[in-house]
């Protein structure tokens, strides 16, 4: 009975066994030396695809940078494009407010082409009705009341008020 209790391990119901573990790596010189040379070719390996994918990694952010560049030399590029515009277009503005100075165009219609001022029996006068008007509903108008930022805030204190009481 004593015999196989030296057998017995906690929580296992499995003898323990009596062979001794040995590696046989350590015993032969030969093998010794394969696994060392295996080991080392894992380590090359995966020094070589860690330096494969930190210059993949140099390499995007270099294209980002050179990207960020060309955008930015884009900008810059249409800017001066935008400043020539807009100096154009302010020399145009000047150039129709010259244009349109009532002496000259009053000249130029007197002198040029022959018109003259009406004389008071040649004015007519047309009573135009006012129909350019807008009709407002009521439910239009209400809709005009629901909107505005007052109501909005008297609508939040009915709220706070009913969640109080």
């Amino acid at each position: 009975m004593l015999e196989t209790a030296k057998f017995y391990v906690n929580g296992s119901a499995a003898p323990k066994p009596e062979y001794e573990v040995y590696d046989i790596y350590e015993q032969n010189p030969v093998l010794k030396q394969k696994k060392e040379q295996k080991s080392h070719a894992k380590f090359k390996l995966k020094l070589v695809a860690y330096t494969m994918a930190t210059f993949a990694l140099f390499l995007a952010i270099m294209f980002r940078y050179a990207v960020i560049t060309k955008i930015n030399y884009d900008i810059n590029k249409e800017t001066k494009v935008y400043a020539k515009l807009r100096d154009e277009n302010a020399r145009l503005k000047v150039e129709i407010e010259r244009m349109l100075d009532l002496r000259e165009v009053k000249e130029i219609a007197q002198v040029r082409l022959g018109m003259q001022m009406p004389e008071d029996y040649q004015i007519i006068y047309v009573n135009v009705p006012k129909t350019d008007f807008t009709r407002i509903t009521e439910s239009g108008l209400k809709a005009e009341k629901k909107s505005g930022w007052i109501y909005v805030i008297k609508e939040k204190i009915a709220s706070l008020l009913y969640l109080l009481g």
